[in-house]
């Protein structure tokens, strides 16, 4: 071995756009950060307000979808007592997605209201404090 035989390593960072696909990939497995008690309140008022919208929303295109087959019954089909029938039944349904939506959001209300209140508040105070 000669004195000029060196040892040479080639290193390359990868391009942008590899390197965007790799953080996005890391951001995917990596713990969630800590976030702000802004960032608390939001998510938990958004919590309240879209779960019982979701249920709502559910209950409310199943009864149509139960109504719609009555009227095929109906209809189409020529088979009036089941399309009636269906079609009562779905339109009950239907009429029970908003009692359903208030009382599920009645119940997440009171579930996370003392946290979002004492999020508030500290929200509140650190504003004052500045």
């Amino acid at each position: 071995m000669n004195k000029d035989d060196k040892f040479r390593f080639n290193y390359s960072a990868p391009t942008a756009s590899e390197r965007k696909q790799v953080e996005s990939i890391r951001s995917i497995y990596a713990p969630e950060k800590t976030s702000s008690d802004r960032e608390r309140l939001v998510r938990l008022n958004n919590k309240v307000h879209a779960i019982p919208m979701a249920v709502s929303l559910s209950v409310g295109v199943t009864g149509l979808l139960i109504f719609g087959l009555g009227m095929t019954f109906a209809l189409n089909w020529e088979n009036l007592v089941a399309g009636i029938i269906l079609g009562v039944a779905g339109a009950a349904v239907m009429a029970i997605a908003y009692p359903v939506r208030r009382l599920i959001f009645k119940k997440l209300k009171a579930k996370y209201s003392s946290e979002i209140i004492a999020l508030c508040d500290s929200i509140l105070n650190e504003e004052v404090d500045k």
